[in-house]
């Protein structure tokens, strides 16, 4: 019997710089049978591949055929295996005859493999995929997963699990039913799960809570509180924690469908509505993405009976969706071009960026500046974003964000994605502050992943790149309360002091602008000015019956001063400011 020993340079056990050579060459070997024909040619590499494989099956698959300890055993025996190769030199491998030890432990090895594979068969079987469904396009970014019982899953499907086969990744899944974001729910919340792993072991954590928040009547608390025993203090305490470990976060909106249970108000008088506003505040706050798979998977009253079992806990329909969706969201985890040196991460930003391939001194310095880590990943595409090749394409605010998704995450945007982005540079952010939110995204991190490269931060000094709803809003006292276009200076400026809390937001609505001489000469009508406030302090049309309260007030001769108080003194308007993490 021959063996062939693989240098370490073709499998490492890091086994990042390689991903291609491993993602091609995942066993095929069906049968004990065709094993024993085909053993005297098999190689110690399939070996190796197929512990690797066996290792990234989400949890579901070890049920199925196999344990996790014996998935654990033959990734130990390939990693024994690795390390006997560390000190060889060939650059591809060498032959030799097999003792009879290394051919019984090659034969125990592939007998394991066969197991976790059959293990697999079954698995995709119960699941109707096709008989080989795992993916051969692997994603060696780390995951971890912290919720209730919907992130558990059933005895059938969990959404993360199928997250994880269809990326060929490894996760860690540490949800638990019952569990809550708040700290009131002692021993069983998102702190509590947290101090169980070591954080900076992962590179993207999703949360998803709330559910048991509402039925347990978990205090909600303000957007920016640290108490947490209260639903955002939790939130923000968990969030801070992990951006202190560099893991990206992602928030999950709870599974739910308008049912009685979600009607009814909870013993603090709170509806699961305001638990969902309260979580997406948050995340706006802190500047973390928000999926929802309710909204996203298009789940209505026609449909709802497919996707749920009862009023939150999903069907194995919608643990697949689920999945497949959140798989969607996280970006290509395959070659995004030809090929993946830092030479092909320039030629990329040249092409999608300037329609053209690089010339020679042009990709010369943009490799040197990486390779020498001079420049990060995030240095060079802000280089070629802000070249005066690509400011003189003059592209609108809609393309450029547009441009952005395709760039720099790696996918296409959805309309509401691009337009969030577009109001908010329409709003007065300059495309340098749009600019940074995609360069510090996960997906823009798996990229330059892909590349080898550091992915790097993007600095700004502008105070209306710092707040995207304080920009809007103090944006709309230009364009609603005086009329006209904001100048960068005073943009710059008025959300400069209430960033540095030198005025307050009330002040600078007030004395700044709807009591300065330049409103004062408009001499609006009071029916005028109360349409101005609605749109300005609530951004949104009035409703008849406060229009007529208002006005009526102001015919009745009350004053303007105190009428404007009322609108910012508003529980609205708190909630609003309360949203912009203000």
């Amino acid at each position: 019997m021959i063996i062939r020993i693989v240098g370490s340079k073709m499998l490492t056990k890091d086994h990042k710089k390689d991903h291609t050579n491993i993602r091609t060459r995942t066993s095929r070997v069906k049968t004990e049978e065709e094993m024993k024909k085909r053993l005297g040619k098999r190689i110690i590499n399939a070996v190796l591949t197929a512990a690797l494989v066996i290792t990234m099956m989400p949890a579901t698959v070890f049920a199925s055929g196999v344990s996790e300890n014996d998935a654990e055993a033959v990734e130990k025996n390939a990693e024994a295996i690795e390390a006997e190769t560390e000190n060889d030199t060939g650059t591809d491998s060498e032959e030799r005859e097999a003792t009879p030890e290394e051919a019984e432990e090659l034969f125990r090895n592939l007998n394991e493999a066969l197991a976790a594979r059959e293990g697999l068969r079954a698995y995709n079987e119960a699941a109707g995929n096709e008989d080989d469904a795992l993916t051969e396009e692997m994603d060696y970014t780390r995951y971890i997963f912290f919720g209730d019982s919907t992130v558990v899953g059933n005895e059938t499907a969990n959404f993360p699990g199928v997250f994880a086969k269809r990326r060929g990744c490894r996760i860690t899944n540490v949800a638990v039913g019952g569990a809550t974001y708040s700290t009131a729910n002692v021993d069983n919340n998102l702190l509590a799960q947290m101090g169980n792993v070591t954080l900076g072991s992962y590179d993207v954590a999703f949360i998803l809570f709330g559910v048991n928040d509402f039925s347990q009547s978990r205090a909600l608390g303000r957007t920016n509180s640290t108490d947490t025993s209260t639903v955002c203090g939790a939130m923000n305490e968990g969030i801070k924690r992990l951006k202190a470990a560099n893991v990206n976060v992602y928030i999950i909106l709870p599974f739910y469908y308008k049912g009685q249970f979600i009607r009814a108000a909870n013993t603090q008088n709170l509806y699961f509505s305001d638990y969902i506003t309260a979580i997406k505040n948050v995340a706006k706050a802190k500047n973390v993405s928000v999926i929802d798979f309710n909204t996203k998977l298009g789940i209505n009253a026609k449909n709802y009976k497919d996707y749920y079992s009862d009023d939150v806990h999903p069907t194995d329909v919608l643990y697949t969706k689920a999945g497949e969706y959140l798989d969607s969201v996280m970006g290509s985890r395959t070659d995004p071009a030809e090929g993946n040196s830092i030479v092909d991460f320039v030629k990329r930003l040249y092409d999608k960026c300037l329609g053209r391939t690089p010339d020679t001194n042009g990709l010369s310095y943009w490799v040197d500046e990486l390779v020498s880590g001079r420049m990060t990943g995030a240095d060079v595409a802000k280089g070629v974003f802000f070249s005066d090749e690509f400011q003189s394409k003059n592209v609108s605010n809609e393309q450029y964000v547009a441009l952005l998704y395709e760039v720099l995450m790696n996918r296409p945007g959805s309309s509401e994605e691009i337009a969030y982005w577009k109001q908010a540079l329409d709003a007065g952010m300059t495309r340098l502050g749009v600019f940074k939110g995609f360069a510090e995204s996960q997906e823009f991190t798996t990229l330059c992943g892909f590349y080898n490269i550091l992915r790097g931060n993007v600095e700004i000094t502008e105070a209306r790149d710092k707040n995207v709803g304080l920009t809007e809003f103090v944006s709309r006292l230009y364009t609603v309360g005086l009329g006209r276009t904001y100048d960068a200076a005073g943009l710059n400026d008025w959300c400069n002091r209430i960033l540095t809390k030198e005025w307050s937001v009330k002040d600078v609505s007030t004395t700044g602008f709807f009591t300065s001489p330049e409103y004062l000469n408009k001499n609006t009508d009071n029916a005028t000015y109360v349409t101005t406030l609605y749109h300005t302090f609530f951004n949104r049309e009035p409703d008849q019956a406060g229009y007529d309260y208002w006005l009526n007030k102001l015919n009745a001769g009350e004053s303007r001063s105190s009428i404007i108080a009322g609108f910012a003194d508003s529980v609205e308007f708190a909630n609003l400011m309360r949203s912009y993490g203000l």
